[in-house]
């Protein structure tokens, strides 16, 4: 259901700057679809 959003503290307060990578997972399970899943950072269908 990507409805249902999972959200974790971090335990201190990171500073991102210019240059930086961050890591970010995702999690989507389609494997009794029959259609195409497209997913981005803006939606999910």
């Amino acid at each position: 259901d990507f409805r249902l959003q999972e959200i974790r503290d971090m335990k201190e307060i990171l500073i991102i700057k210019p240059g930086d990578e961050i890591l970010v997972e995702c999690n989507f399970q389609t494997l009794g679809w029959s259609m195409v899943t497209f997913a981005s950072l803006f939606f999910c269908l």
